[in-house]
């Protein structure tokens, strides 16, 4: 998905048991200024940016996921696992872009992501 000069790929969202939900992807930013993620929408409702925003640099990339320091989080999606969800991202610049996107559950290769 994209918005302006941000390009959002490897989109999933990971629900524990309890129906808390955390999203994994990258952001990267293609564009000569820098932009900042400062809202996100899952499943129609406010998800949590751990920092309150994040600002990407021109050419960076920002991975939300193992090892990151930023995550984007919901209490309470309780969404059907290998269903999809709508996905909304809001950039200061590049407005705002969506997409639909997968359900998984916390086992194999998501067994170490935590919402």
């Amino acid at each position: 998905m994209k918005a302006g000069e941000m390009v959002v790929d490897n989109t999933t969202v990971v629900q524990d048991e309890a129906g808390n939900a955390t999203v994994l992807m990258r952001i990267t930013n293609q564009g000569t200024t820098s932009d900042t993620l400062i809202a996100a929408v899952l499943a129609e409702q406010p998800a949590e940016i751990t920092s309150g925003s994040v600002e990407i640099a021109p050419g960076e990339s920002i991975s939300f996921a193992w090892d990151a320091i930023h995550f984007v989080n919901l209490a309470g999606l309780n969404a059907p696992i290998s269903s999809y969800v709508p996905i909304g991202l809001q950039f200061a610049n590049a407005g705002i872009t969506g997409t639909d996107i997968m359900v998984v559950p916390p086992t194999g290769i998501y067994a170490d992501i935590k919402p």
